[in-house]
């Protein structure tokens, strides 16, 4: 099943159960998707992003059935025949974006610190936290 997937997406085979793939969901033309065997079970990650359930609608729509395979998604859960799972992409980005503003919010603003100084550059939202810079970053979405 491994080297019909590698054959089919094509990219690097990194050992003999580890492969780096163009992923199937998401025009990839620098391979992205991690397949591995591991035992009995498949496990795929895609960096970019795809969900578990997106590579896999994908594989399946190009004609590889793996409906029937023990898969395992980017959490290490393990997906049965037919029984789906949500990912947590969403839920730790969730998390993270928390923790992150849990960070901010908890430091000291950064009126002077050498670095800002030496390159010129005005604090505006930037912070210190344990002598470290804080640079808040926000998506398209504002988070």
């Amino acid at each position: 099943m491994l080297d019909r997937i590698y054959q089919s997406l094509g990219g690097k085979k990194l050992s003999e159960n580890k492969y780096m793939l163009h992923c199937p969901s998401h025009d990839d033309t620098n391979p992205s998707l991690s397949v591995t065997r591991q035992g009995s079970n498949i496990l795929f990650h895609c960096f970019a992003g795809c969900s578990f359930e997106e590579v896999r609608n994908a594989l399946n729509s190009k004609g590889i059935n793996v409906r029937n395979q023990r898969l395992v998604n980017d959490s290490n859960k393990v997906m049965k025949r037919g029984k789906t799972k949500k990912t947590t992409i969403r839920v730790r980005l969730i998390s993270n974006n928390r923790r992150a503003e849990e960070l901010y919010t908890s430091s000291r603003v950064a009126m002077k610190h050498p670095y800002l100084e030496h390159k010129g550059i005005r604090p505006h939202d930037v912070r210190i936290r344990e002598g470290c810079l804080l640079i808040p970053m926000r998506d398209g979405q504002g988070m």
